[in-house]
């Protein structure tokens, strides 16, 4: 079984995770005023596909990758962003 869901690049500090995963779309989208994230333009989401047996490794991986203030839950609320 493979587990699928979004990655969203921008919230990411280290984008490394995403060479190490399938990705089977990318969308972008405008930033717009209900974001409030005006430091940013685009929100880049890509839906990803990661096999069962490796879901443990790329959760840990993406945990780490996200950037210092979603880590905090700082900014936009943390639980939106990346559920792992």
């Amino acid at each position: 079984m493979n587990y699928k869901g979004v990655i969203i690049e921008e919230s990411l500090e280290n984008k490394d995770i995403l060479k190490d995963v399938k990705i089977s779309e990318t969308k972008v989208e405008e930033v717009v005023e209900e974001h409030k994230t005006p430091w940013i333009k685009q929100w880049t989401l890509h839906t990803v596909e990661i096999p069962e047996n490796q879901a443990e490794d790329v959760a840990e991986k993406i945990s780490k990758a996200l950037d210092s203030a979603r880590r905090r839950g700082l900014g936009r609320n943390a639980g939106d962003i990346c559920k792992i």
